[in-house]
């Protein structure tokens, strides 16, 4: 061969597989040494694409090669393993060649002798149309496999967050959940379909916050958007869609995380319209139904309607016929929520109580309120730093010529972008005000100690809420003793303390010194979360708890 002495090899492989696991491209490399070797050809640089269909013209690695003959005064010959490595396109393999032509160089094959004639045209044309032709009848081939696999019932694709594939007798690669990110999607479904994560973006901090995790086992900062996509796939409800193909609501042989009950809750509210869950009626009409169980054989309550002759009667009812020694297993509605709002009034705290956890709350929140202050504002300089930090790798980026280097520089920079947007959130949460922390504290008192009339005004929801608030597990009762043992929360327990007890309470900041009481200390804590997290913050995506 006469002409340049100096070459560039160009090596290609289409999938990810091949780039882990396979040789190919050292392969190619190899065979493309031995091609210049004999030709007595000067080997300067070697081009790379991993990963990269041969139906694709745009290339990081086949860009490199044009930016650096076209940078310099030399012909190169550009050698490549097989026509179907530079395409396995008929269009994008002219498209390629007409690049390398243009920057001056030429192009020669191991396997394929170019020749300036019809013929030979003719012959490299039918060439990379039966590689075309290939390209598409496997991808044919293959999604064939996919779809019927898919009708199956089983995922064909990479396995979303909370999964992983696994080989199961019987079934092959299956998927099965994967820790600790299938717990924490699952509590995710459940919180958003109670309506305890209110937005997405909540949604998205509880995930952070969890420690979702990405494909290599690091945890990551999920975008909002992402929170989306988790909370829209059905496949965590135990079925298989896929709408490009129009396969949907497959019964899938993994394992659900969800029912499809919470998977279609979280759909209404994700549409602004949260729907009634199943039996809705039921509960809003028995509101203290499976909240309440039986005192003689611990079974939740259940509830119903009974037909009369004129008219329907409600009544709350033990289910267990025969493991429960009560003999009245139906309970008139009316005469059980009496006695729970003659229980809810028998619970109220004293008022002297009552009023010294108020000045004990308003002291911890300055407290805490100045800590957050200081909080914010370290993140805002760790949020400069970081940026600082971007701009510099920015600017090596640009000057970098090194494919290896420059990939190295764009998973750093990466990295330092979600750093950056967990800064950012962290220093633009927005803080109570004094009023709005005046209005919260009023609620929440409001409802601690006067519970049952909120409890008789409130809807299903409310009444739900102050339950929740005030116990920490189900509330026995029995049709001959009424309410008995009950697990308080915290702020109830501490707040029904006996008169004896009370002298403990008094050394608390800004009264006397520090209190040693882990007590109080508790205390503290459960009302300020409570607080914040249940009434509004002034984000504009939060919204108050009714």
């Amino acid at each position: 061969m006469k002409g340049p002495k100096k070459a560039v090899i160009y090596c290609r492989v289409s999938s990810d597989k091949q780039v882990r696991h396979g040789h190919g491209l050292d392969g190619q490399e190899a065979r493309c040494r031995s091609y210049a070797r004999d030709r007595k050809l000067q080997v300067v640089n070697v081009f790379r694409d991993g990963a990269i269909s041969g139906r694709i013209e745009n290339r990081p690695g086949f860009n490199e090669l044009i930016e650096f003959i076209e940078a310099s005064d030399e012909d190169y010959v550009v050698i490549i393993d097989d026509l179907s490595r530079l395409a396995r396109d008929v269009v994008v393999s002219r498209a390629l060649k007409l690049l390398i032509h243009g920057a001056g160089s030429t192009l020669a094959c191991v396997n394929f002798e170019f020749e300036d004639s019809p013929e030979n045209e003719y012959f490299e044309t039918i060439v990379v149309a039966t590689a075309e032709y290939d390209r598409r009848k496997n991808r044919q081939r293959v999604m064939s496999r996919q779809k019927a696999r898919l009708e199956a019932g089983y995922w064909t694709f990479g396995p979303p967050k909370g999964y992983r594939y696994e080989k199961v007798s019987g079934h092959g690669k299956l998927l099965v959940p994967d820790e600790p990110n299938a717990t924490l999607i699952r509590q995710a479904f459940d919180r958003f379909a109670s309506g305890e994560l209110m937005t997405l973006t909540a949604a998205r901090d509880f995930l952070g916050e969890g420690g979702l995790r990405n494909r290599s086992g690091k945890s990551m900062s999920p975008t909002v958007e992402e929170a989306k996509r988790i909370l829209t796939k059905l496949i965590y409800a135990g079925y298989i869609e896929y709408e490009p193909w129009k396969i949907g609501e497959v019964v899938g042989h993994h394992e659900a995380l969800i029912d499809r009950r919470t998977f279609d809750e979280v759909q209404q509210r994700l549409a602004g319209r949260a729907r009634a869950p199943t039996r809705s009626d039921l509960a809003k009409d028995f509101p203290l139904r499976s909240s309440v169980i039986c005192g003689d054989c611990g079974t939740p309550l259940t509830a119903s309607w009974s037909t009369g002759r004129t008219k329907r009667y409600p009544y709350y009812r033990c289910p267990n016929t025969k493991g429960c020694a009560s003999k009245k297993k139906s309970i008139p509605k009316k005469r059980l929520e009496a006695d729970f709002l003659y229980f809810l009034e028998s619970v109220c705290p004293r008022p002297g109580v009552a009023k010294l956890a108020r000045r004990v709350t308003e002291e911890v929140w300055r407290e805490q309120n100045t800590r957050a202050s200081e909080r914010q504002e370290l993140a805002r300089k760790a949020a400069q730093d970081i940026e600082t930090q971007i701009e510099r790798l920015l600017d090596q980026l640009v000057k970098s010529d090194s494919s290896s280097v420059r990939a190295r520089l764009e998973a750093r920079i990466e990295t330092l972008e979600q750093g950056l947007e967990r800064e950012r959130r962290q220093a633009s949460r927005n803080k109570l005000t004094e009023k709005q922390f005046g209005t919260a504290l009023r609620m929440m008192f409001d409802v601690l100690e006067r519970p049952q009339d909120f409890w008789r005004a409130g809807n299903l929801e409310q009444r739900r809420i102050i339950q929740s608030l005030m116990f920490t597990g189900p509330i026995e009762y029995s049709a001959g003793d009424g309410f008995g043992t009950t697990k308080f929360s915290l702020p109830f327990k501490l707040l029904q303390l006996d008169r004896q007890e009370k002298p403990s309470l008094v050394e608390v900041v800004g009264i006397e010194p520090t209190s040693a009481s882990p007590t109080l200390r508790d205390l503290h804590a459960y009302t300020v979360f409570n607080l914040t997290a249940g009434y509004p913050t002034g984000r504009e995506d939060s919204q108050p708890v009714q």
